[in-house]
């Protein structure tokens, strides 16, 4: 036998000492306490009752939760593409800002032509395009006081989605600078 802090001796029920001894009492205990010699007492039977409902509903729940994924995956996959989709335009546009800039800034030395800022623009657009893009580089003379270079590229060469809804669209950028020939800034006294 066990015992607890009180050194009283612990009573564990078996299944022996909860059967009735004789049948007739069998009917009046029953209702209250067993519905038969072997069996749990009512409030144990209805605790696996609700278990047994509780998993009955997870069961149910299982198609339900398919259908709502279903649903809501749709748009998921939707928002991931259009977050891909602007990334994509983002890193266009970036790229084409720098082209032109770098192109302005190449052609804006003195002795340098249209065609070695033509040469910069696109080598630096050859990192992301193949072709779609457009380089102008305004007429560069000796006296010329700024350079202006425009890049432009066809939407449908960046975008997966947007072409769809803006048909014919192009990126574009313009860069204006000064020029170092231009002698507006440092005069000689002689002149």
């Amino acid at each position: 036998m066990k015992t607890n802090v009180r050194s009283r001796p612990l009573r564990i029920p078996t299944l022996h000492q909860n059967r009735p001894m004789n049948p007739e009492s069998t009917r009046t205990q029953s209702s209250v306490m067993h519905r038969g010699p072997l069996q749990k007492p009512i409030h144990k039977q209805l605790d696996d009752r609700r278990k047994v409902r509780a998993n009955q509903h997870q069961f149910d729940r299982a198609g339900a939760t398919m259908v709502e994924f279903a649903i809501i995956s749709n748009v998921l996959f939707l928002f991931i593409l259009i977050c891909l989709e602007f990334t994509q335009l983002h890193l266009a546009r970036n790229l084409v800002q720098d082209a032109a800039y770098y192109a302005a800034r190449q052609a804006m030395v003195p002795g340098a032509t249209a065609d070695e800022a033509t040469q910069e623009a696109t080598r630096i657009l050859s990192a992301m395009f193949k072709e779609g893009y457009q380089v102008d580089v305004n007429q560069l003379a000796e006296n010329s006081s700024h350079v202006v270079v425009t890049v432009s590229v066809d939407l449908h060469q960046v975008a997966l989605l947007s072409p769809i809804f803006l048909p014919n669209t192009q990126l574009s950028t313009v860069a204006k600078m000064r020029t170092e020939r231009y002698r507006g800034y440092y005069r000689h006294e002689n002149s």
